[in-house]
């Protein structure tokens, strides 16, 4: 919910102004009409400026789904059965709309409503919101709407979402226990680094005595990374930014997954990742009747490595 600001005034031409909590501006301008005030301004209350924070805020996080992949799946089960049952889409589709979620999600929902109401068939409103429903989805809703079984192709949709998730939080599982790993050992090298060796280096100072070759490698290397921790850091910084900043590219992007494929361990687990995702979407593309060709093209984007993309 968001907060608004208003100035309305009534036929007496009394002025009054406060704040209105609303989904959006066009609903606080509902709910301040329905109380027969005409409207003389009406804004976001987080608006400094001339800017408008919220708005910031959607551009900030655009890269965010609407939905979260658990939200998904529990969307498209209910939605299945709602459908099942009977009920109208756009009356199930204004069901999760009422029941809560984020901002964003809400707005995704009011928006798809307004399509179908508009004329549109579902499977092409929901595509305009490719983060929460990729083409996968909307491919296999389509072939459901052609066919006259929405409501079982969404059953169906919803018990494959489901294992992909599962298979999701199996790999994150897998990966969760190297990454503690490598954390922990970063964390210990950083104390022994600012605050053992400096003490060691102290003490060894004070025994006025020459230390062993490897000793004094190992106190001067340390001091270096003591004195210009700043300036290692920023080159630290830069080399993650660069790094992500290469990931974008389709050269970066095809180096580091075939680097990936050859790491023991992680490369077999994204191969196997990989095709049991591919086996699972295609099999569903064969079970609703998609053409190879247009299955093809979206297991392309689908798959993780670039090098199985290609394929």
């Amino acid at each position: 919910m968001a907060t608004f600001v208003y100035k309305i005034g009534d036929v007496t031409g009394q002025i009054s102004s406060g704040k209105i909590e609303a989904e959006d501006v066009n609903r606080a301008a509902e709910k301040l009409k329905a109380q027969g005030k005409a409207i003389l301004q009406l804004k976001s209350a987080t608006a400094l400026g001339g800017l408008d924070l919220s708005k910031f805020r959607d551009r900030l996080f655009a890269f965010r789904s609407e939905l979260k992949p658990s939200e998904r799946v529990m969307f498209t089960s209910n939605f299945a059965e709602m459908i099942k049952t009977g009920l109208p889409i756009i009356e199930a589709i204004s069901t999760f709309e009422d029941e809560g979620g984020s901002g964003r999600a809400k707005k995704m929902f009011r928006q798809i409503i307004a399509d179908i109401r508009a004329g549109q068939p579902p499977s092409a409103a929901f595509s305009k919101f490719p983060r929460s429903f990729p083409p996968i989805y909307t491919h296999i809703m389509s072939s459901g709407e052609t066919t006259g079984t929405l409501g079982d192709t969404m059953a169906y949709l919803a018990n494959q979402l489901k294992k992909e998730l599962d298979l999701v939080n199996k790999v994150r599982g897998a990966m969760t226990y190297p990454v503690i790993v490598l954390v922990v050992m970063i964390v210990v090298v950083g104390f022994i680094t600012f605050a053992v060796i400096p003490k060691i280096t102290s003490f060894a100072a004070g025994l006025g005595q020459e230390l062993p070759l490897a000793t004094r490698i190992l106190i001067e290397s340390n001091k270096f990374l003591v004195q210009n921790a700043v300036f290692i850091g920023l080159i630290l910084l830069g080399s993650v930014v660069g790094f992500l900043r290469a990931l974008r590219t389709k050269k970066g992007r095809q180096i580091f997954d075939n680097f990936v494929l050859r790491v023991p361990v992680l490369g077999t687990l994204v191969k196997k990742f990989d095709l049991a995702r591919f086996c699972r979407l295609l099999g569903a593309f064969y079970h609703y009747g998609i053409s190879l060709p247009t299955a093809f093209d979206i297991l392309s984007v689908s798959l993780s490595n670039y090098r199985y993309k290609q394929a």
